[in-house]
């Protein structure tokens, strides 16, 4: 998804800790309530995937959840796998001790995910001019949030 989707990610497939297979199969095993990753698989192939974490310790902030890593392959999408892994997303944060209110951020480079979580009842709160800068090209990124409990 980092490779394939470089304009929708903060994130690249060259440095993303999340890529490799090692750290994230020790992140998972660990149980962890505040990280999950839900997939959307055809077969034995992977192809949607999406993100909970609830970063950090600090208790000012243990409220909020963020989605991360959203994404559907091309070949997938329009089949309702978008949607069906933010309702997971979104359902999950909910678990979460103490959490409220799930955040995320999509760029300009992904206006389907911008409907996509605005259908899912997000809300913009704020834009950040040129969040992204790639092959010399500044994206904006919108930030979102919704309530989860």
């Amino acid at each position: 998804m980092l490779a394939g989707s470089p304009a929708a990610f903060l994130a690249s497939a060259d440095s993303d800790r999340g890529t490799d297979a090692p750290y994230m199969r020790e992140r998972l095993e660990a149980g962890e309530a505040w990280h999950a990753m839900f997939g959307a698989f055809a077969g034995d192939q992977l192809v949607g995937a999406a993100g909970v974490v609830r970063p950090g310790n600090h208790a000012k902030g243990a409220h909020k959840a963020h989605l991360w890593g959203m994404w559907v392959s091309p070949s997938h999408r329009g089949r309702g796998l978008g949607r069906r892994l933010v309702d997971a997303a979104i359902a999950h944060a909910a678990t979460i001790e103490g959490v409220r209110f799930l955040a995320l951020g999509v760029t300009d480079a992904a206006p389907g995910a911008r409907r996509l979580y605005e259908r899912a009842g997000f809300v913009a709160w704020g834009k950040e001019p040129a969040a992204l800068h790639l092959d010399g090209v500044d994206y904006d990124e919108v930030h979102m949030q919704r309530v989860v409990s």
